[in-house]
């Protein structure tokens, strides 16, 4: 993790980027992802050691999914770490929780969460595997759709782009779906992300740390050749 994040893909080390006087606003997956956040938080926390922990907003990217339990979110980050930091469960339904970011590719406005908006640095987690519609999971996508507003995610998940012929396994370029995701998740900057891709027992096989594009296209390389079979026709 030391060495991803002090030499990372694309960009500067993490620990440059964020000083002891920036609101950070760091992103993880809901309960519904087997990310090791618990894992990951106090790793980051290790590297940002000058930033006050008072500094810091957790974002749980729920999308439209429920909001996690206190004993969940325990579970899913630690209960040290909930402890110390202030954690805020994303809900998509609450308008007021929400902020204006920009407007979409098709020009209909995107609302993400005001906190992840208003922060001063921003930092997203996620992991990469093949993803039935998106191509890959990981990316933006821990920003786009895990952040926004019910309307921008209902919009997101319209028939004519979920059903796309592009928008299935392993594909990226060309792919509507995996093109709202990077254009939305960009309309505020991610200036770190942290990405992993996993074995079947959740172990690290490693670390896409750094350019959300960069880092993420690269981990999407790397998840097509370990977690993807090449079929000589159609199965």
């Amino acid at each position: 993790f030391v060495e991803a994040v002090r030499n990372p893909i694309g960009g500067r080390p993490l620990r440059e980027i964020v000083s002891a006087r920036d609101k950070l606003a760091i992103v993880i997956p809901d309960l519904t992802r087997p990310l090791p956040t618990d894992r990951l938080l106090p790793w980051i926390f290790a590297e940002l050691s000058h930033v006050p922990l008072a500094n810091v907003v957790i974002i749980n990217g729920t999308g439209s999914h429920r909001i996690n339990t206190q004993d969940e979110l325990a579970r899913m980050i630690g209960a040290d770490v909930l402890a110390k930091v202030r954690v805020e469960n994303h809900n998509s339904h609450d308008a007021n929780a929400m902020a204006y970011a920009g407007r979409s590719l098709d020009g209909k406005p995107v609302y993400l969460n005001r906190a992840y908006v208003e922060a001063d640095r921003r930092i997203v987690l996620g992991f990469i595997e093949p993803h039935f519609m998106a191509g890959f999971s990981g990316g933006y996508k821990g920003i786009f759709p895990a952040v926004a507003s019910i309307e921008s995610i209902m919009h997101y998940h319209r028939a004519d782009a979920i059903g796309h012929p592009r928008s299935t396994w392993g594909v990226l370029d060309g792919n509507p779906t995996q093109d709202q995701i990077r254009w939305n998740g960009s309309l505020v900057p991610v200036d770190f992300l942290v990405n992993v891709t996993q074995n079947r027992k959740r172990q690290i096989t490693r670390f896409f740390c750094g350019d959300v594009m960069h880092a993420h296209t690269a981990g999407c390389a790397f998840a097509k050749e370990t977690a993807m079979v090449a079929c000589e026709k159609p199965y």
